[in-house]
């Protein structure tokens, strides 16, 4: 009797094989480029307001005719702004399509094997 007890008692547990795939997620590389494609957002928009203030606004410059003083517009700091605004938002939409993209092939694939 206690020989079946000892026998039910006794779990045989199954062997788990410790790899790198067993650990590793799936979308690791997509939820990383969407993560960069976030971190380019943020850093991007906060550089173009930095830029904004300090290139769009310069100095007047010193005129012995004048005796005001202080900032003026500077048309070609404000385009240069506009661009990095611009440029970051489109790269991080492309960043984040690339992901997507791959994300929906990688489940087409599944549901074909």
């Amino acid at each position: 009797m206690e020989e079946e007890r000892k026998e039910l008692n006794t779990v045989e547990e199954p062997e788990v094989e410790n790899t790198i795939s067993n650990t590793k997620d799936e979308n690791g590389p997509e939820n990383m480029l969407k993560t960069l494609a976030t971190v380019v957002m943020v850093v991007g928009i906060i550089g173009s307001f930095i830029c904004f203030i300090v290139l769009g606004f310069v100095d007047k410059p010193y005129d012995t005719y004048s005796y005001s003083s202080g900032k003026e517009v500077n048309p070609g700091g404000i385009m240069i702004s506009v661009v990095a605004l611009f440029t970051t938002i489109v790269t991080s939409c492309v960043m984040k399509v690339l992901a997507n993209i791959s994300l929906s092939l990688k489940d087409i694939n599944k549901k074909i094997k």
